[in-house]
């Protein structure tokens, strides 16, 4: 990363460092690394926001195992290392991640495809993943892989967020399983609220 001189950046300037989807482990290596990275581009009080963002979300689902599967949210363990490591003068990036989506995501017309139905839920360190045949064949199924949520011990509750009130919803049956873009919708929903209590507990930097 070049230097950037102070005076070309008045408080109206982001400065955003989209690490797509690396590898982020060893954490502590990697942070090391950006930290004296983000020391080369000069005084970091001078932008407007100072954000990391990242994600070690799946491009694909093709290697999940069908049933329940755990994946750790690397994004966000290795965005608590990092601020963790840097110096107590240094500015502290604000998180940011790319929810549930792979930044290499295609969107693809799913009436020419049969995708497995699948549910993503996060927790404060880990994604708790659901997936079963295809959904196409079987919406109905979207009830059972909502009740293993419901029942997993992970689940917020379904005040937590519109999003938990769904999947407590479509977990009874007092929802029916609609499509793929809701399954999606209420898991980003939920993501976003997730993500939000995390930096609430951990802290954000401004």
């Amino acid at each position: 990363m070049a230097p950037v001189p102070n005076d070309a950046c008045p408080l109206g300037c982001d400065l955003i460092i989209d690490l797509g989807a690396p590898n982020f482990e060893p954490y502590s290596a990697f942070s090391g690394a950006l930290v004296v990275a983000s020391h080369r581009l000069g005084d970091l009080f001078a932008f407007r926001n100072f954000v990391v963002v990242g994600t070690a979300f799946p491009k694909t689902f093709g290697d999940v195992a069908r049933g329940a599967d755990t994946l750790p949210r690397h994004e966000w363990l290795f965005y608590r290392t990092l601020v963790a490591t840097m110096p107590d003068e240094m500015r502290r990036p604000n998180f940011g991640d790319y929810t549930i989506v792979h930044p290499e995501f295609t969107p693809m017309d799913m009436r020419m495809i049969k995708s497995a139905s699948k549910l993503v839920y996060a927790t404060a360190d880990t994604w708790e993943l659901r997936k079963g045949g295809a959904f196409r064949d079987h919406p109905e199924q979207m009830h059972d892989l909502c009740e293993s949520i419901v029942s997993s011990g992970k689940f917020r509750a379904a005040g937590f967020s519109t999003g938990d009130k769904d999947i407590a919803r479509c977990a009874t049956r007092d929802e029916g399983p609609s499509n793929q873009t809701r399954r999606k919708d209420v898991a980003i929903n939920h993501h976003i609220t997730q993500v939000l209590d995390d930096l609430s507990i951990h802290g954000g930097a401004l």
